[in-house]
């Protein structure tokens, strides 16, 4: 059951005066609500998820202050600070989650059916389709570029075993046997 009640027409009049960051926060809590609530409530989410992707695309059409995100890239085109894992929560190192929390988060932006709309659609293309290769490619290549920008940094040390861990969760997960790509190995 969640403890999100929605009420569309509060939430959307509210979007018109909310940042991009603030319209992140109203979709994530509506998209948990989509994925964990009651029946009734995980449809009437996702009709709610529509309107608010439709309000970003408007608003980003009209409004020249409502900049949709657009990640500085790395080396595999994501960043740590403004991109979909962190969106998601996906954190590591000393200020990061648990084992399983990170991985609730992998395995939930490996298979989620609707991207957040407060990003560039370009960016959220480059992430493709639900359960896709193109999508388990980028997030392996994600989790690389981390560790290879990171690996000359003793203080990153946590990270980057969490990074690891976590790039052989997905590999043994969701590529062998599934998919033939060759598997991004970052450098030790």
């Amino acid at each position: 059951m969640s403890t999100i009640r929605l009420d569309p027409d509060r939430v959307m009049a509210t979007l018109p005066r909310q940042a991009i960051s603030g319209v992140g926060e109203v979709w994530l809590k509506v998209e948990r609500v989509a994925r964990d609530g009651e029946p009734g409530e995980r449809l009437f989410a996702q009709d709610l998820l529509d309107r608010i992707a439709e309000s970003c695309t408007h608003r980003a059409a009209v409004d020249p202050s409502f900049k949709l995100l657009t990640p500085a890239p790395s080396m595999a085109g994501e960043t740590t600070t403004h991109g979909l894992l962190k969106f998601w929560g996906y954190t590591v190192g000393n200020r990061g989650g648990f084992t399983a929390s990170r991985r609730d988060v992998l395995d939930h932006v490996f298979a989620a059916e609707r991207l957040p709309p407060v990003y560039h659609p370009a960016y959220l293309e480059r992430w493709g389709g639900p359960e896709s290769a193109k999508r388990l490619l980028f997030m392996a290549k994600a989790l690389a570029a981390f560790i290879a920008d990171r690996r000359r940094n003793d203080s990153h040390s946590a990270a980057i075993r969490e990074w690891r861990a976590d790039l052989e969760h997905l590999r043994t997960s969701y590529h062998g046997g599934r998919f033939d790509f060759p598997w991004p190995t970052p450098p030790r």
